[in-house]
Parts: structure tokens; C-alpha cells; sequence
């Protein structure tokens, strides 16, 4: 999925994204197996390698926080220069059944790329034989 950054909040360490429930999905079920996951795993919007200390943490219905670990202001001011307002990042959300529920039509890149490679049209019920 990816997400537009559309705000910043020091005070908290975290980054708005204009992804939220009805995007990705509030599944945490992959918390079963490693913690610290949240609702989906943050990457560059040209990569698919989770980025160190990144982790959506909370969701509303139409936006997300992306929270920033540790407790430097150098790590944050950091993190803020790599995820500007208005850049794009890549989440990897934990349940794809429910993040994909939502959309008539799917944007469909190859691997990492950002660049749309086709679109897909939805399943609407089943159609007899």
C-alpha cells in the first residue's frame, strides 16, 4: 500500500499518512509471532525492506501514525528529513484480505517499483458456470 506523509508531530514522534483502517486493516495477528509490528511494516516507496525503528501504530478510520522509535532529537529530526511532507512510503499491512476489500480496481507495480504496470479489475461475487 502505498501512503502519502501529510503532517509531522514532534511532540508525539509520529507521522501522519493519509492510509488508516480502511486502508490497511487493524489485524495485529502478526504480533503473534514478533512484537513490535503494529498494523503494518514501514518501507521506502521504492523498497520493500522495512525501515529500523518505523512501526504504523495507530490507526484511524482515514489516516495513520507512523511511530519513531527511541528518544533522540537527532533520530527525529532525521527521520522527518527522510519522510517530508508530501513523500510516499510503502506500508507492508499484516492481513491483505482486508486492505484490499475496499477498492474497485488495484494499482498493480513490479517489485519495489512505484510506477503502475497494470490494473486490475475487482471480483464482484461469484458468476455461474
Amino acid at each position: 500500500m502505498l501512503a502519502t506523509v501529510i503532517g509531522h508531530n514532534p511532540r508525539s514522534r509520529r507521522v501522519l499518512i493519509d492510509a488508516g483502517a480502511l486502508a490497511l486493516s487493524k489485524d495485529e495477528s502478526a504480533a503473534e509471532f514478533r512484537g513490535g509490528l503494529g498494523f503494518g511494516l514501514v518501507c521506502r516507496a521504492d523498497g520493500t525492506t522495512p525501515l529500523p525503528g518505523l512501526r504504523v501504530a495507530e490507526l484511524h478510520q482515514e489516516h495513520g501514525l507512523i511511530a519513531i522509535e527511541g528518544d533522540g532529537d537527532d533520530d527525529l529530526r532525521a527521520m522527518f528529513d527522510a519522510l517530508p511532507v508530501g513523500s510516499r512510503v510503502r506500508i507492508l499491512p499484516h492481513h491483505a484480505c482486508m486492505t484490499a476489500a475496499p477498492y474497485d480496481r488495484y494499482h498493480v507495480v513490479r517489485g519495489a517499483g512505484t510506477g503502475v504496470h497494470a490494473v486490475w479489475g475487482k471480483a464482484l461475487g461469484w458468476r455461474p458456470a
